[in-house]
């Protein structure tokens, strides 16, 4: 499916690459009776329209949020954004995980207003290339060490 997805959203005639990843999450959505809700927030700003997409995967603690996010237009971070919620949807965290396909720079600061409005304590914000491994550990508040930890010692020969 998700590879229908790159080819819809590459292809030049596709109406509105939004709507084919906002169809995708709601797809994803349904396969997990409904764990992700999507919605978009829009505004218009300097004349344009800007839209942002998110999918919620609600949480427990509703305003701590683990952002993921993507700019729109760049296929491989859609397609990152869309596995990740495709895979972390089958689990549960605390905090709320939002998916967000973001419209450039405007679409940052229209998320930012939202956040700011709606009382979010942002505990991480990832790219969606970061990948699913870096996002749970985000979400379940582990933390991966910066360096892989050295092999055990081998025992010392015995006389």
């Amino acid at each position: 499916m998700l590879a229908a997805l790159l080819l819809q959203l590459a292809a030049p005639e596709a109406a509105s690459p939004r709507a084919a990843v906002a169809a995708e999450m709601t797809r994803i959505a349904e396969g997990c009776s409904g764990c992700l809700v999507v919605a978009n927030i829009a505004r218009t700003s300097e004349g344009r329209e800007v839209v942002d997409l998110l999918g919620f995967q609600q949480g427990p603690e509703a305003k701590r949020i683990v952002l993921v996010t993507a700019p729109a237009g760049d296929g491989a971070a859609t397609s990152a954004l869309l596995a990740a919620a495709g895979t972390l949807s089958s689990e549960r965290f605390g905090p709320t995980i939002v998916f967000a396909l973001v419209d450039g720079a405007a679409g940052d600061a229209l998320l930012g207003d939202v956040a700011r409005s709606r009382n979010w304590t942002i505990v991480a914000a990832l790219p969606a290339m970061a990948g699913t491994a870096a996002i749970r550990a985000a979400a379940t508040g582990a933390q991966r060490p910066a360096t892989p930890p050295a092999p055990p010692a081998a025992p010392a020969p015995k006389s």
